[in-house]
Protein backbone atom coordinates (compact mmCIF):
# COMPACT_ATOMS: atom_id res chain seq x y z
CA UNK A 1 0.00 0.00 0.00
CA UNK A 2 3.05 2.13 0.42
CA UNK A 3 4.60 1.61 -2.26
CA UNK A 4 1.09 2.48 -4.42
CA UNK A 5 1.03 5.62 -2.62
CA UNK A 6 4.88 6.96 -3.16
CA UNK A 7 4.41 5.74 -6.95
CA UNK A 8 1.17 7.82 -7.17
CA UNK A 9 3.52 10.35 -5.41
CA UNK A 10 5.85 10.48 -7.77
CA UNK A 11 3.63 10.13 -10.77
CA UNK A 12 1.76 13.71 -9.70
CA UNK A 13 5.59 15.19 -8.98
CA UNK A 14 6.60 14.52 -12.37
CA UNK A 15 3.53 15.65 -14.06
CA UNK A 16 3.77 19.06 -12.35
CA UNK A 17 7.30 19.45 -12.67
CA UNK A 18 6.48 18.45 -16.79
CA UNK A 19 3.89 21.12 -16.47
CA UNK A 20 6.07 23.79 -15.27
CA UNK A 21 9.15 23.17 -16.83
CA UNK A 22 8.20 24.91 -20.25
CA UNK A 23 7.59 28.19 -21.66
CA UNK A 24 3.42 27.93 -22.00
CA UNK A 25 3.43 26.32 -18.64
CA UNK A 26 5.55 29.08 -16.99
CA UNK A 27 3.39 31.41 -18.73
CA UNK A 28 -0.30 29.96 -17.42
CA UNK A 29 0.88 29.54 -14.00
CA UNK A 30 2.25 33.29 -13.84
CA UNK A 31 -1.53 34.18 -14.92
CA UNK A 32 -2.97 31.84 -12.36
CA UNK A 33 -0.89 33.50 -10.15
CA UNK A 34 -2.07 36.29 -10.40
CA UNK A 35 -5.63 35.50 -11.16
CA UNK A 36 -5.57 33.99 -7.44
CA UNK A 37 -4.20 37.31 -6.38
CA UNK A 38 -6.72 39.32 -8.14
CA UNK A 39 -10.23 36.90 -7.07
CA UNK A 40 -8.78 37.03 -3.46
CA UNK A 41 -9.09 40.64 -3.30
CA UNK A 42 -12.11 40.27 -5.39
CA UNK A 43 -13.67 38.36 -2.08
CA UNK A 44 -12.58 40.72 0.14
CA UNK A 45 -13.89 43.64 -1.70
CA UNK A 46 -15.61 43.14 -4.65
CA UNK A 47 -15.45 45.54 -6.72
CA UNK A 48 -16.77 44.96 -10.66
CA UNK A 49 -13.18 45.99 -11.93
CA UNK A 50 -11.53 43.63 -9.57
CA UNK A 51 -13.59 40.53 -10.63
CA UNK A 52 -13.40 41.46 -14.28
CA UNK A 53 -9.40 41.50 -13.41
CA UNK A 54 -9.52 37.97 -11.83
CA UNK A 55 -11.62 36.97 -14.99
CA UNK A 56 -9.43 38.22 -17.52
CA UNK A 57 -6.28 36.65 -15.73
CA UNK A 58 -7.77 33.27 -14.97
CA UNK A 59 -9.24 32.58 -18.48
CA UNK A 60 -6.41 32.53 -20.04
CA UNK A 61 -4.31 30.71 -17.39
CA UNK A 62 -6.97 27.80 -17.59
CA UNK A 63 -6.51 27.87 -21.78
CA UNK A 64 -3.08 27.93 -21.40
CA UNK A 65 -2.76 25.35 -19.05
CA UNK A 66 -5.00 23.11 -20.66
CA UNK A 67 -3.66 23.37 -23.90
CA UNK A 68 -0.55 22.31 -22.88
CA UNK A 69 -1.47 19.30 -20.33
CA UNK A 70 -3.31 18.29 -22.91
CA UNK A 71 -0.23 17.95 -25.28
CA UNK A 72 1.57 16.45 -22.94
CA UNK A 73 -0.64 13.90 -22.36
CA UNK A 74 -0.83 13.05 -25.32
CA UNK A 75 2.79 13.12 -25.30
CA UNK A 76 2.84 10.51 -21.91
CA UNK A 77 0.46 8.58 -24.03
CA UNK A 78 2.96 8.03 -27.34
CA UNK A 79 5.74 7.25 -24.45
CA UNK A 80 4.10 4.77 -23.88
CA UNK A 81 1.84 3.25 -26.49
CA UNK A 82 3.97 4.64 -29.78
CA UNK A 83 6.53 2.41 -32.06
CA UNK A 84 9.99 2.57 -30.79
CA UNK A 85 12.79 3.56 -33.22
CA UNK A 86 16.34 4.52 -33.09
CA UNK A 87 17.03 8.16 -33.13
CA UNK A 88 20.23 10.32 -33.80
CA UNK A 89 20.65 13.73 -31.49
CA UNK A 90 21.59 16.62 -33.91
CA UNK A 91 22.16 18.85 -31.36
CA UNK A 92 19.86 21.24 -28.77
CA UNK A 93 18.73 24.31 -30.06
CA UNK A 94 18.87 27.25 -27.71
CA UNK A 95 16.34 30.02 -28.22
CA UNK A 96 16.88 33.27 -26.44
CA UNK A 97 13.52 36.07 -26.30
CA UNK A 98 14.11 39.95 -25.38
CA UNK A 99 11.29 41.98 -25.26
CA UNK A 100 11.87 46.42 -25.21
CA UNK A 101 10.99 48.66 -22.39
CA UNK A 102 11.71 46.51 -18.99
CA UNK A 103 14.33 43.82 -20.28
CA UNK A 104 12.45 40.15 -20.01
CA UNK A 105 15.02 38.03 -20.85
CA UNK A 106 14.37 34.24 -21.58
CA UNK A 107 16.13 31.17 -22.71
CA UNK A 108 14.75 28.11 -23.75
CA UNK A 109 15.87 24.32 -24.77
CA UNK A 110 14.68 21.97 -27.21
CA UNK A 111 16.58 18.91 -29.16
CA UNK A 112 16.44 18.32 -32.72
CA UNK A 113 16.82 14.87 -33.93
CA UNK A 114 16.18 12.34 -37.08
CA UNK A 115 14.61 9.17 -37.29
CA UNK A 116 13.86 6.43 -39.41
CA UNK A 117 10.78 4.95 -40.25
CA UNK A 118 9.95 2.22 -42.88
CA UNK A 119 13.09 3.66 -44.96
CA UNK A 120 11.42 7.35 -45.24
CA UNK A 121 14.00 9.62 -42.82
CA UNK A 122 11.66 12.20 -40.18
CA UNK A 123 13.52 15.12 -38.37
CA UNK A 124 11.81 15.69 -35.15
CA UNK A 125 12.25 18.70 -32.18
CA UNK A 126 11.43 17.96 -28.40
CA UNK A 127 9.41 20.38 -26.61
CA UNK A 128 10.63 23.43 -25.30
CA UNK A 129 12.61 23.02 -22.06
CA UNK A 130 14.18 25.85 -19.93
CA UNK A 131 16.92 23.87 -18.81
CA UNK A 132 19.58 22.14 -20.94
CA UNK A 133 18.16 18.10 -21.25
CA UNK A 134 21.55 16.20 -20.85
CA UNK A 135 21.87 13.93 -23.86
CA UNK A 136 23.90 10.73 -24.04
CA UNK A 137 27.25 10.79 -24.97
CA UNK A 138 26.78 9.44 -28.37
CA UNK A 139 23.54 10.69 -29.29
CA UNK A 140 21.70 7.87 -29.77
CA UNK A 141 17.88 8.54 -28.37
CA UNK A 142 14.81 6.11 -28.16
CA UNK A 143 11.98 7.87 -30.34
CA UNK A 144 8.08 6.99 -30.07
CA UNK A 145 6.37 7.51 -32.90
CA UNK A 146 2.52 7.37 -33.91
CA UNK A 147 2.21 4.15 -36.08
CA UNK A 148 -0.54 5.70 -38.17
CA UNK A 149 1.46 9.02 -38.53
CA UNK A 150 4.89 8.92 -38.21
CA UNK A 151 5.77 12.43 -37.81
CA UNK A 152 4.07 12.74 -34.77
CA UNK A 153 6.96 11.78 -32.22
CA UNK A 154 8.08 12.05 -28.82
CA UNK A 155 11.17 11.93 -27.02
CA UNK A 156 11.48 11.61 -22.86
CA UNK A 157 14.33 13.42 -21.72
Amino acid sequence: MLGMSATRFMGVRNAITRLFSTGWGILGSLFAFCGAISAIGALLDPLPERVVLSVVLLVPAVILLSVHAIALHKDRVLLRKGQKVSGQAQGILNGVLFHSGPVVYTRHFSVRFHYTVDGVRYTGRSRFYWMAPILPPDGHLTVFVDPANPQRCAVDL
